[in-house]
C-alpha cells in the first residue's frame, strides 16, 4: 500500500499558503532530482509566472505526479461558481476585490460598491433585518460568499466534515490513477477538526506567518488562533527567494519529507505502518503511524515495553517486528526504545542500524 505523506498548511488569508504549496509541489516532486537550490528556484520561476496557476487551480502536471495539492475549499468553489454563474478563476484571482449581489440577481462587479452595503458572512447570517425584501442592494465580496457557504451553509447545516470527507474522496480517487504519488498537500487548514483530520493522518503541520497582512475578521479564519503546536512555523515577512530557500532547507534537513515507510503486518486490512523521521549513523528514529487507536500498552520500569496498534502487529522491545523483513534487516527492525509523546499520544521507536 502507498503510505502518502500528508502536509497540511495554516495561516491567514494572504500570508502566502499556495506560494508555499506550489514551491512544496515542485521540490518534493523531484526531490532526489535537485542538486542544487538556484536550478530549482530557475525551474519554479519558469513554471510559475502565470498567476493562475495556483497551487490547486490550473496546476501544471509535471512527468510523475508524486505530489498531489488540494484544498477543502476546491470543491466549495466550484458549487459558488456555478451557483452564481461566475469563472472559477475568479474565486481564485479576486475574492476580495469582486462583489456579488446578495439580495437581488447575483449580479457581478469588480467596482467596489458603496461600504455601507458591502456585508461580511458574519453579518449576513446573523441579519436581524429581512434583506431579501429590501429596495437597497447589499453586496458580498467572493472571499465573504465562499465563508458564508462554506460554512454557515453546508458545514453547520449538512455536516462540519463535509469538505475533509471530499478531501478523503478526492485522494482516494487520485490514488487510483496515479500510483507514483507520494504526498498530499492539502493548503488551507483553517478549522480545528480539519487540522484534527491532518493528525489523524499522521501529516506534517505548517503555519505561514506574514507581517504585512490584515487579518479578516470572519469565522474562517481565526477558529485556529490559539493553536502553536505545528511541527513548522514559516515566515514569509522577506522576499520570494528567501521563502522558497526556507522551504529548501527545512525540506533537506529533515528525513521525514523523504517518506520513508515501513509496512507492518496487520489484519483486517488496516494500514498501519512506520514512517523515518531521523537518521543517524547509529539509530534510526520512526514514528508508528496507525489507522485507528492502541489496542494494548504495557509499560515496566519506567519505559514502555510493548504496544499493540488495533489490527496489529504487536511491537515489542527487542523483538523483530511483523513484516519488516528486508534485505538490510533480514530478520525484521527490532525496536530498542519506544517513547509516546504525551501530548499527541504519538508513539516514537528508536532502532539501532545494522
Amino acid at each position: 500500500m502507498n503510505n502518502l505523506l500528508y502536509i497540511g498548511l495554516n495561516g491567514y488569508a494572504g500570508a502566502g499558503k499556495d506560494t508555499v504549496a506550489k514551491m512544496l509541489k515542485l521540490i518534493l516532486n523531484d526531490l532526489n532530482y535537485w542538486e542544487d537550490v538556484n536550478l530549482c528556484k530557475a525551474k519554479y520561476d519558469e513554471i510559475f509566472t502565470d498567476p493562475t496557476k495556483s497551487a490547486t487551480f490550473n496546476a501544471p502536471k509535471f512527468e510523475k505526479n508524486r505530489v498531489m495539492c488540494i484544498a477543502y475549499a476546491d470543491q466549495l468553489k466550484e458549487i459558488c461558481a456555478t451557483m452564481f454563474g461566475i469563472p472559477i478563476e475568479r474565486f481564485y484571482m479576486n475574492k476580495s476585490n469582486a462583489w456579488i449581489c446578495i439580495n437581488d440577481k447575483f449580479q457581478y462587479t469588480e467596482i467596489k460598491p458603496d461600504s455601507d452595503h458591502i456585508l461580511t458572512a458574519d453579518e449576513f447570517y446573523y441579519s436581524t433585518s429581512d434583506i431579501n425584501d429590501s429596495s437597497t442592494k447589499y453586496w458580498m465580496s467572493l472571499r465573504e460568499i465562499l465563508v458564508y457557504v462554506g460554512t454557515y451553509v453546508l458545514q453547520q447545516t449538512i455536516n462540519k466534515n463535509i469538505f475533509i470527507n471530499i478531501i478523503r474522496n478526492k485522494v482516494q480517487e487520485e490514488q487510483a490513477t496515479n500510483h507514483d504519488l507520494k504526498y498530499v498537500i492539502v493548503t488551507d487548514n483553517r478549522f480545528a477538526h480539519e487540522l484534527a483530520y491532518m493528525s489523524e493522518s499522521n501529516a506534517i503541520t505548517i503555519s505561514i506567518t506574514r507581517n504585512s497582512i490584515q487579518q479578516l475578521e470572519n469565522v474562517a479564519e481565526h477558529d485556529l488562533d490559539d493553536v502553536d503546536d505545528y511541527d513548522y512555523i514559516i515566515d514569509n515577512s522577506g522576499t520570494y527567494n528567501d521563502l522558497f530557500n526556507n522551504i529548501w532547507n527545512i525540506i533537506h534537513e529533515n528525513v521525514e519529507f523523504e517518506n520513508i515507510t515501513e509496512t507492518l503486518y496487520t489484519r483486517e486490512n488496516i494500514n498501519n505502518y512506520l514512517r523515518l523521521i531521523k537518521h543517524t549513523d547509529e539509530v534510526d528514529t520512526y514514528k508508528l503511524c496507525v489507522s485507528n487507536k492502541i489496542n494494548e500498552l504495557y509499560r515496566s520500569n519506567g519505559g514502555i515495553t510493548y504496544i499493540n496498534p488495533v489490527g496489529g502487529p504487536k511491537i515489542c522491545i527487542g523483538s523483530a517486528i511483523e513484516g519488516t523483513k528486508s534485505t538490510e534487516h533480514p530478520n525484521g527492525l527490532i525496536p530498542q526504545k519506544i517513547e509516546m509523546d504525551e501530548s499527541t499520544g504519538k508513539f516514537i521507536i528508536h532502532m539501532k542500524n545494522s
